[in-house]
């Protein structure tokens, strides 16, 4: 089965967060939920990425909190000061299988499989800049 990977804009994150949990979660509920730093787990209320993996957990990658991890019970952060995540700033993200893969601002890429993480950037690896705006994986997988 092929996946499909939509990247959106950071100015729509809030309003496709909120449908996305009030749907799964409520079903047919109207009541939105606006998601930001004064009543959730998100680091920063700039948002640049979101991914939902296969057991329905959001990703989002943000420009100064590093990355959150919402369960739909709790949110987990990820940044340099917790994790190997090289910096703070997360353009853009992908999953793949078992795999979550993070495109930073300036810090190359981060790999989280396992609860292990994998650091990508200019100097191990072919990467020409350590900026990652976008990611994608061909029908084969590779990133």
């Amino acid at each position: 089965m092929e996946k499909k990977v939509i990247n959106i804009s950071a100015k729509y994150f809030c309003l496709i967060l909120t449908f996305c949990v009030n749907s799964l979660l409520f079903g047919q509920n109207t009541e939105w939920q606006v998601y930001n730093i004064s009543n959730s787990g998100l680091p920063d209320n700039t948002v640049f990425s979101v991914k939902i993996d296969e057991d329905q957990n959001i990703w989002t990658g943000t420009w100064k909190g590093g990355v959150a991890f919402y369960d739909r019970k709790e949110w987990k952060v990820f940044n340099k000061n917790n994790s190997p995540l090289p910096i703070n700033y997360v353009y853009s993200i992908l999953i793949v299988g078992d795999s979550i893969w993070f495109g930073t601002f300036g810090g190359g890429i981060a790999k989280l499989r396992n609860n292990t993480w994998e650091l990508f950037n200019t100097e191990n690896s072919g990467l020409p800049g350590n900026t990652i705006y976008s990611l994608a994986a061909e029908e084969s997988g590779k990133i």
